[in-house]
């Protein structure tokens, strides 16, 4: 037994590590290249980059060049030692369907056609993308051993909760599927949660030059990886006000990281006029248009869109959160407002109300782009980024009692997760599939 304790807290971050760098590996085996949600966009991103230039902002094709450059730029290098530049040849799948009514499994099918010459063993463009998932996988589990720390910092009494809520971060379904593919996502997701970390590691220290320089470049790199990152950025900048009141510090934290945003900003500004690139997104997609937030058919249709059912939205489509018919939503928002009614009740818990406000600015925007869009693929992705101060704030009324809990019981709760994401998979992403 004491070895077990031994390995699970002290190895625990690598141990959730393999066990998620494995499902992503897994789901990213059997989902087909290029189904994903706009898959074939990030992966011309990354082409670009690897050929030396940015994609344009103006073609119909190249609707995610508006997204901050870091995690395509790491991907190119991760990249490029292994495999040149090479441009896709996906060709369109004429019998791809998503008819809800269907059966589910032929509810859908490929959204592209995906010939022999694809299979093992890879090459030229197919090998890339494979390469890319791989480094994509990567960065899933690194949000693992962040949350897991993350965990360890703030329950250190509470042993049983360190795995549980890395499962939480990473192996939900719509973490695994998204975390596997090539796009942004994987590292927004690992950058949340490193900035989580940060915040959990310096909260109670006090604020010095080092360290709130340190939190300005990680709030500067957040924001170069995705904007959806904004609220933990706030967080970072923030933290020295939250702990000592040192605005001073604060201050210089957020000129560190307008100083490595700036560039990008300024760039899309120049080509754009907006320093966020929205704009011109919005301008290749007529679609997106805005739409107004007052009437309640509109947020209606934004919960209704964000409650969708998990099993209609595999495939190419994100992954919904996990709420057939709403009750696991209402559990969810329950939990983390009990979580934050503790954070304010308690003075010494400051950031508990920091973490609360980064989940209630993220859940307002995301709403926000649902209501205007009309629902669009995003719904996925709402509480990715967000999900381990999610996690941390819903464990947190239950992180007293807990205390005498085994570690093992969390790590059984992991077991669950895997057996679960496995279930899915086989059963039916799979047929789905092939």
């Amino acid at each position: 037994m004491h070895g077990f304790k031994r390995i699970t807290q002290g190895g625990g971050p690598l141990v959730c590590a393999l066990l998620v760098f494995s499902m992503a590996a897994l789901w990213s085996a059997i989902v087909p290249l290029g189904e994903a949600p706009d898959e074939p966009e990030h992966f011309a991103y990354v082409n670009a980059v690897m050929e030396g230039h940015f994609p344009s902002l103006t073609m119909p094709t190249s609707r995610e060049a508006f997204q901050p450059p870091l995690a395509y730029l790491e991907d190119a290098v991760a990249a490029r030692p292994f495999s040149p530049p090479s441009p896709t040849h996906l060709k369109v799948n004429p019998a791809a369907s998503l008819d809800p009514g269907a059966p589910l499994a032929r509810a859908f099918k490929a959204r592209f056609a995906h010939p022999p010459d694809q299979d093992y063993p890879w090459s030229g463009w197919v090998r890339l993308w494979h390469l890319l998932r791989v480094v994509s996988a990567a960065w899933l589990a690194f949000a693992a051993v962040m949350a897991f720390l993350a965990a360890r910092r703030l329950f250190p009494r509470s042993p049983v909760l360190w795995p549980v809520i890395a499962a939480a971060t990473a192996l939900l379904p719509q973490e695994i599927f998204i975390g596997m593919t090539v796009s942004n996502d994987p590292a927004t997701i690992g950058m949340a949660a490193l900035a989580v970390w940060f915040a959990a590691l310096m909260w109670r220290r006090a604020p010095s030059t080092r360290s709130a320089l340190l939190g300005g470049m990680l709030a500067g790199w957040l924001m170069l990886t995705k904007l959806s990152l904004l609220p933990f950025a706030l967080l970072l900048v923030s933290l020295p006000v939250f702990s000592r009141r040192r605005w001073d510090k604060s201050a210089l934290s957020t000129l560190m990281a307008l100083l490595i945003w700036s560039p990008w900003a300024l760039r899309l500004w120049y080509q754009t006029g907006d320093p966020t690139g929205l704009r011109a997104n919005m301008d290749l997609h007529p679609t997106l248009r805005p739409a107004s937030h007052l009437t309640l058919g509109f947020w209606h249709a934004a919960f209704a869109t964000t409650s969708a059912s998990l099993w209609g939205r595999f495939g190419w489509m994100n992954i919904a959160l996990l709420v057939p018919d709403g009750r696991a939503t209402a559990l969810l928002i329950a939990l983390m407002s009990l979580g934050i009614v503790v954070g304010l009740i308690r003075p010494d818990r400051l950031v508990w109300t920091a973490l609360a406000g980064v989940i209630i600015v993220t859940i307002g925007a995301w709403l926000q782009y649902l209501a205007s869009v009309g629902g669009s693929a995003a719904q996925g992705r709402l509480l990715m980024a967000c999900a381990l101060p999610v996690a941390l704030l819903s464990a947190l009324p239950f992180a007293g009692p807990l205390e005498r809990v085994p570690a093992w019981i969390g790590w059984l709760v992991v077991v669950v997760a895997v057996a679960v994401d496995s279930y899915l998979l086989f059963w039916l992403i799979g047929p789905a599939y092939w």
